[in-house]
């Protein structure tokens, strides 16, 4: 899938998830930023810790195929302003995938179970269910039931960004 579909399709489900939210929060008389991803928190520090720990995680990885001689790197296939471009593109990708995953995984749903039915009652196959598209990430079922109280959404998307998931 190229990056400008793959960014215009997480893009628009992103937009469309937020306006339900929208809608849903002021039907609840709620802020917005209740369901986790608040502007006031974007690009603070759980964004850019989220971003080293990605990075370092995706490098051990990569170091640990490596070293077994995994595989060699023997130059670079694209040169010049193509790089930057495919960069640029593909973190703008990685960018609205996080977003899109942590508004329509995370988000409203998680927050209404967790405030409807309480934290300590929520059924770990619920979370599994909501945390299931995200298996590949650092985000366990055990952290989810509390992502309304400490909104660390941030940390999440740049770490998937870092990793390019």
């Amino acid at each position: 899938m190229g990056t400008v579909r793959c960014t215009w399709g997480e893009g628009l489900a992103f937009v469309f998830v937020m306006i339900a939210a929208a809608v849903m929060a002021r039907i609840e008389r709620r802020k917005i930023s209740d369901y986790g991803l608040s502007l006031r928190l974007a690009l603070r520090k759980n964004f850019w810790l989220g971003a080293l720990l990605g990075f370092l995680s995706i490098s051990g990885a990569l170091l640990a195929i490596f070293a077994p001689h995994g595989f060699r790197i023997t130059g670079l296939a694209i040169h010049g302003t193509t790089i930057l471009t495919a960069t640029l593109a593909w973190t703008g990708a990685c960018v609205a995938i996080g977003l899109c995953e942590e508004s329509v995984f995370r988000g409203y749903p998680l927050f209404t179970l967790t405030t409807g039915i309480g934290t300590a009652k929520l059924p770990a196959q619920v979370s599994a269910a909501l945390n299931d598209n995200l298996a590949g990430s650092s985000t366990r079922v055990v952290d989810a039931p509390r992502f309304h109280v400490c909104p660390r959404a941030y940390i999440r998307i740049s770490e998937r960004c870092a990793k390019g998931i």
